[in-house]
């Protein structure tokens, strides 16, 4: 891995990061100010945001996993949290008795909750992805650009050629085939 790359790779983990922290704070606001806010907002938000929160939370752990990915992986974990709590032995009540215990595995299983996990990781998809369409377009469409350019190549006839460099990506392998253009300056 080149270290644009890795750098790259942080740049993003600390991006979604950010997104996770942000989503968090709304998260718990909007448990605090449910009372400020209309009853189907309080009733659906936290849950809704508790797992954009998770798909940021995934995301920031495996930022160059297809978007289709992390949602599957944000989805089955919420999914597996729910179901969760139809179990009830008296270690886990004592978990869910704690601040953080009531957060994350939850207290009692609600379906709604399903249909809300489901909006907030298809949420957090189409928020992300204008990012990874960007991150991902040159991979997509085979081309890295322009790897070298070189200026000042005059001929017979007197004008400058640039000469440049492009590497082209042949679809589904790692194989590259290098394509050396000239154009005139002028």
């Amino acid at each position: 891995m080149g270290v644009e790359a890795f750098v790259r790779g942080w740049q993003m983990r600390l991006h979604y990061l950010v997104c996770t922290v942000a989503v968090m704070a709304l998260g718990l606001a909007s448990r605090r100010y449910s009372k400020d806010v209309p009853v189907f907002v309080a009733e659906y938000a936290g849950d809704t945001l508790w797992a954009l929160m998770v798909f940021f939370g995934v995301s920031t752990v495996a930022p160059f996993a297809r978007i289709s990915q992390r949602a599957r992986v944000a989805i089955a974990f919420s999914f597996t949290v729910e179901i969760s709590q139809l179990y009830h032995s008296p270690w886990l009540e004592a978990v869910r008795r704690t601040a953080i215990g009531g957060l994350v595995p939850g207290f009692g299983f609600v379906w709604t909750d399903l249909v809300c996990y489901a909006a907030g990781v298809s949420i957090g998809a189409m928020i992300d992805y204008p990012a990874y369409s960007k991150v991902h377009d040159d991979a997509r469409n085979g081309s890295t650009g322009a790897a070298y350019a070189t200026i000042g190549h005059p001929t017979s006839d007197g004008r400058d050629w640039r000469q440049s460099l492009s590497v082209d990506r042949i679809p589904n392998t790692r194989k590259v085939i290098p394509r050396v253009s000239y154009c005139p300056i002028n």
